[in-house]
């Protein structure tokens, strides 16, 4: 196996293991996604709760404001995953890019050793036709 070969497979393990990454950041995504969601829900059913409870409209503004900080961090949270996903993203173009030039290299390096590997046969095949010929005591054209 040549070193072209080798890298190949480094940079495939590479590219799995970004693969595995993306799906836990896209599952993180997803977790953020929904608890925003439910905050959402929750903010909702207090509005209701407070609407229905002229006791309970009067914690309204102090949930609101815990609601409201509680939001902006999962905001943040959800942010934050998604830079880290497009980073995964684009460390994952790379990879295929480079796999691809690697790839490139092993080909045409396959390539020239076949040609010189024909080369070999097609010299040791004239050189076999010329001895047979030396034998028989006929002269190639």
């Amino acid at each position: 196996m040549s070193w072209a070969h080798s890298l190949i497979r480094i940079r495939s393990f590479d590219i799995e293991t970004l693969r595995k990454r993306l799906a836990t950041i896209l599952e993180n995504r997803q977790a953020a996604e929904r608890s925003i969601q439910l905050l959402d829900e929750e903010g909702e059913a207090e509005m209701r709760h407070a609407r229905a409870n002229p006791e309970a409209a009067l914690c309204l503004p102090a949930f609101r404001r815990g609601w409201a900080a509680r939001r902006r961090d999962a905001e943040a949270h959800l942010k934050m995953v998604q830079r880290e996903e497009q980073g995964c993203r684009d460390a994952l173009m790379d990879a295929f890019a480079d796999l691809k030039k690697v790839e490139a290299v092993a080909s045409s390096q396959d390539a020239a050793e076949a040609r010189a590997v024909a080369q070999r046969e097609t010299a040791e095949l004239n050189e076999i036709a010329l001895r047979g010929s030396r034998v028989s005591g006929r002269h190639p054209r």
